[in-house]
């Protein structure tokens, strides 16, 4: 996926999965311009070339350009027509070009929108929400979006190092269970256990305790995706449910 690191990684983000989403719903690349105010070149540059989704376009597309053919027979009013919607074609490579005036380049499209984040971006265009524009928006990060950092050390029973009791303490307040934290740190089972009761933690942790956990972590622009694999064993509805109340119904309250 095209990705340019001058700019705020989530106005890729969200162009990417709003083509994806119109995509899937049947829009051409010229209509997914309009809606998006984003240039078919810089469409064509987040897709990327041979993708999935560049075929899922293609194949919306060519309908749009055989009925423009077959509307206009002569050749001299397909090409009026043609310039009507300001398209042109270049027939050694069987390309059609748009030389409307839509954005070409993430930086420019993201200062002139005045785009900061997905959720809010959306929110402030008073777009008239649907169960799949939720759906789009659970998905995307926030632009204090937080990296997850797994710990890669690895620890035994006879070593257990303050920062390592730490690191497996916040996974256990995660939700994770004995087993998985052993199977992670690679120590015994009866080691995560003694840490657990030298810590007073209290075994399950509650769906309770593991919520005021997630809450935070919306706020600070965790992904559904990193959320998911932070608090593998919570529900994944309910966290896109905690999405949809803290992030993009709370801006929308805010407005």
């Amino acid at each position: 996926m095209y990705e340019d690191k001058r700019y705020h990684p989530a106005a890729t983000e969200y162009l990417v999965a709003f083509i994806k989403h119109l995509a899937d719903h049947g829009k051409n690349i010229y209509e997914i311009e309009k809606l998006l105010d984003a240039h078919a070149d810089l469409i064509n540059k987040l897709v990327g070339k041979d993708t999935p989704l560049a075929k899922q376009l293609a194949d919306n597309t060519e309908p749009f350009y055989a009925e423009l053919r077959r509307n206009n027979p002569d050749p001299e009013q397909l090409r009026k027509a043609m310039q009507a919607l300001q398209l042109s074609y270049y027939e050694p490579s069987n390309t059609y070009y748009h030389y409307g005036n839509f954005l070409k380049n993430i930086g420019p499209w993201q200062r002139q929108h005045h785009f900061t984040d997905a959720v809010s971006y959306h929110i402030n265009r008073k777009k008239k929400y649907t169960k799949n524009d939720f759906d789009v928006l659970t998905a995307l990060s926030t632009p204090a979006s937080a990296a997850l950092n797994t710990p890669v050390q690895k620890f035994t029973d006879r070593d257990l190092s303050p920062d390592y009791k730490l690191q497996l303490m916040n996974d256990i307040y995660d939700g994770l269970l004995i087993k998985q934290v052993s199977e992670k740190y690679n120590c015994s089972q009866l080691a995560a256990e003694q840490t657990c009761e030298d810590q007073k933690i209290i075994l399950p942790v509650t769906n309770e305790a593991i919520e005021e956990r997630i809450i935070p972590a919306i706020k600070n622009g965790y992904s559904l995706e990193q959320l998911t694999k932070r608090f593998i064993n919570f529900d994944v509805e309910r966290i896109k449910e905690l999405i949809k109340i803290h992030r993009i119904l709370a801006a929308q309250n805010n407005l």
